[in-house]
């Protein structure tokens, strides 16, 4: 993919931000948009509860799958969105890496057939840190590293994911953003 086909994109994905689409919507733009044709990515929003399991809430494109069938990653898990929320920075996992990270979620899934054939069409992964307990999870079929400006263009997909969800942040109810008194803080949160 070339930088005119990036650009063009990143355009393309902040005029529709500007339209305020909710996560759903701006996760099926991701989905249809990100990559070439018969090749789209699935993608997930997930979050950190407080009991250090890491739960998707919203996914596109892994068809045949719901969010039910998704077992909770623990935070001290070497995965890639535990490694997100870990580290509280993007990564990208190439085929090689990916394959290695696969290998655990297929024996933790039980339905065999799905297994087989929704895991192994995954040759890439970007894992998106939004603020520290929460994030996007990109699958690609193809090895993104492989390509040219991929790594910028991750970056800048970063940025506009984070810049999206300040809008929503921003726009959500007053109360919403109260801190809840009484709660206590997690180990994580009090290091």
């Amino acid at each position: 993919m070339s930088l005119e086909h990036y650009l063009t994109r990143n355009v393309e994905l902040i005029q529709f931000i500007q339209q305020k689409p909710n996560r759903l919507q701006l996760m099926t733009w991701i989905h249809k948009n990100l990559s070439m044709p018969g090749f789209e990515p699935a993608v997930c929003f997930f979050e950190l509860e407080d009991d250090e399991n890491i739960k998707p809430r919203v996914i596109v494109g892994l068809d045949g799958l719901t969010l039910e069938q998704l077992p909770p990653v623990r935070l001290e898990e070497n995965r890639p969105v535990s490694n997100v929320l870990r580290e509280m920075r993007m990564v990208i996992y190439g085929e090689e890496e990916l394959a290695t990270q696969n290998l655990q979620i297929i024996k933790e899934t039980n339905d065999l057939s799905f297994r087989l054939t929704e895991f192994t069409k995954w040759k890439s992964v970007v894992g998106i840190p939004i603020g520290s307990n929460m994030g996007y999870s990109i699958l690609f079929q193809i090895d993104i590293t492989q390509f040219d400006f991929a790594l910028e263009n991750c970056k800048i997909l970063e940025s506009l994911l984070n810049a999206y969800e300040s809008l929503v942040q921003k726009e959500a109810p007053t109360d919403s953003k109260k801190p809840i008194l009484g709660q206590e803080l997690s180990n994580r949160q009090e290091e």
